[in-house]
């Protein structure tokens, strides 16, 4: 079976009942790609790296929280970031 993080990591959040434990009926075997990922802010937002940026998410708290975009059109990858 080849399965991408996404799925499996992702399907326990929004199930909440599944076949399978997702933890421990699954081993690897080997890794058979890898992705790249990117995170970028505008030029003018307030922080300049991870850190900063979870700072200002919790600063600004649940009513003005921060959105995001992907030119994914997989749905359950940004779910898994």
């Amino acid at each position: 079976m080849v399965s991408t993080n996404s799925a499996h990591g992702t399907n326990p959040a929004l199930y909440s009942q599944l076949p399978y434990d997702p933890e421990k009926d699954f081993e690897p075997v080997a890794g058979v790609m890898r992705i790249p990922q990117l995170l970028v802010v505008k030029k003018d937002f307030p922080a300049s790296d991870v850190a900063g940026l979870v700072k200002v998410a919790k600063e600004r708290g649940a009513a003005k929280s921060l959105s995001f975009g992907t030119g994914n059109t997989r749905a359950g990858l940004p779910l898994s970031c």
